[in-house]
């Protein structure tokens, strides 16, 4: 019997270090999600001037989104609530720190505010804001991701031998 719960809690540290080493990876593949994301709202403001909801619009019929950014935006018709109800997912499902939300939180607040000139000038900069971040979570998922998985095995581990 011993040896059951042995192996079971070292299964469970194990299942908690994956989900930690997982979650670094994901806030890494939302950050490159968010930044094509601008990318075609800045190409979509350029190419056709339309308005920034029309421009959702027509990303979401492409189907080229996010299941997040159509969720959100499904349920938003004005582009700053959309952007900020997908910001509140993005961080409820934890694919994103509370750091990355205020620097995100800036964008959508001010997208549609001003000329052309300046809506292309403010995707290039949280452009090259997001892909800061990005580096910042590529970074720590190589220095973290590994020390994660082996930190969950080692404390199931020791705790399975507290057990026995």
């Amino acid at each position: 019997m011993k040896l059951m719960c042995a192996i079971v809690i070292i299964l469970a540290g194990t299942v908690l270090g994956y989900l930690s080493s997982s979650r670094l990876k994901e806030r890494e593949k939302t950050l490159h999600m968010l930044h094509g994301f601008i990318s075609e709202l800045r190409d979509g403001m350029r190419y056709t001037n339309a308005p920034i909801e029309r421009i959702v619009k027509n990303l979401l019929q492409n189907g080229d989104c996010d299941s997040a950014v159509t969720e959100a935006f499904v349920k938003e018709k004005s582009f700053i609530k959309g952007f900020d109800t997908l910001l509140n997912l993005l961080q409820n499902q934890q694919r994103i720190t509370p750091k990355d939300r205020a620097m995100l939180q800036g964008f959508g607040g001010k997208t549609g505010k001003t000329d052309l000139e300046g809506q292309l000038i403010h995707c290039d900069f949280y452009q090259s804001r997001i892909q800061t971040q990005l580096k910042e979570a590529e970074s720590m998922s190589q220095k973290y991701a590994k020390l994660y998985l082996s930190a969950g095995v080692l404390s199931g581990l020791g705790a399975a031998v507290l057990v026995l």
